[in-house]
């Protein structure tokens, strides 16, 4: 069972999220460069939140929730200066326990991707960019090793692994129009 928080559009179909938007009307030229500044720390930015909770991963929700809000920060949808829901807000839309969201974003300020501000709320951190890439790659690490050991398994050396990676890199830049860092 998939949990899936979106709201539908009124011709049926699923509401683009915040973050789709915000990327569709930068590129149509009608938000300026000063309207994508980050928010005061008292301003509230409202945004759909669209997170998928699979409770029968064997992964726990708190964990499959955590490394969603590192992927958005990291990938920059939740930029520095953001607010994020509170604990009761997100715990409502998702239908967990509250104590769940406070553990995720406990977890969070001790990894340095969010501040807490007492009375406030909790705002997403700023990172320096060697922060930012070590993050990266503790997120993308286990997808990594689970790569290395499948490859093992299946009799596979390192350079075919490498080969296939870099076709796969080259199959998905130019659909997605991603950079990365070695561009």
């Amino acid at each position: 069972m998939i949990i899936e928080k979106s709201i539908p559009a009124a011709d049926g179909r699923a509401a683009e999220d915040g973050f789709s938007r915000a990327i569709r009307r930068f590129n149509s030229g009608s938000v300026t460069k000063s309207s994508l500044t980050p928010p005061c720390y008292g301003d509230v930015v409202h945004y759909n939140t669209v997170f998928l909770l699979n409770p029968n991963s064997g992964v726990p929700l708190y964990l499959q929730l955590q490394q969603q809000i590192q992927q958005r920060i990291l990938s920059g949808q939740l930029s520095h200066g953001v607010q994020l829901p509170s604990a009761r807000e997100l715990s409502a839309e998702l239908r967990i326990n509250p104590l769940t969201v406070t553990k995720v974003y406990q977890n969070l300020e001790r990894s340095g991707f969010v501040e807490t501000r007492r009375g406030l709320g909790t705002y997403v951190a700023h990172q320096s960019p060697a922060l930012k890439m070590e993050a990266r790659r503790r997120q993308i690490g286990p997808a990594v090793e689970q790569l290395v050991v499948e490859a093992l398994h299946l009799g596979l050396g390192e350079k075919e692994i490498l080969s296939l990676v870099s076709e796969k890199f080259q199959q998905f830049k130019p659909r997605t129009g991603g950079r990365t860092h070695d561009d």
